[in-house]
């Protein structure tokens, strides 16, 4: 039987929006850490954590911003008993990153249309895999 990863809830942690004086470039980083699944800990529920930042750097307006958004994800194994702790770790970290991300693209779309002296971001739906590798790169 295959291992099923239920989504519980998620929290807000940070949300950071300023403006920046001084700006190199435009720059995103992304950062994703799981809580550590072991054998003994399999049925409990594991955090996946998120980490946003966004440099928007804009040469025809007068502004330059700075966007922070962590969510915090719990989820939960079912019929987990004969997959390996590995695989609950991969499932983990790229199904819950795929969950929590419209939450981060919606705040991040809220959070821009408040202001209206600067233009509205909406972030486009973005494929966690090769997100995931490009993190594990730059780390």
């Amino acid at each position: 039987m295959q291992s099923m990863m239920k989504f519980e809830s998620f929290r807000i942690l940070e949300i950071e929006y300023k403006f920046a004086e001084e700006m190199e470039e435009d720059n995103l980083t992304f950062e994703v850490k799981t809580s550590n699944i072991e054998i003994n800990n399999v049925n409990k529920n594991h955090d996946l954590l998120i980490k946003m930042e966004m440099e928007d750097k804009n040469n025809d307006k007068l502004y330059n911003r700075k966007i922070v958004v962590a969510l915090q994800g719990k989820f939960s194994f079912e019929n987990n008993e004969s997959i390996d702790i590995k695989t609950l770790e991969s499932l983990l970290r790229i199904n819950g990153t795929a969950i929590l991300m419209p939450y981060i693209r919606t705040l991040v779309s809220n959070l821009t249309a408040f202001d209206n002296s600067t233009d509205h971001i909406l972030l486009p739906t973005i494929n966690v895999n090769s997100l995931l590798e490009d993190s594990e790169k730059e780390n």
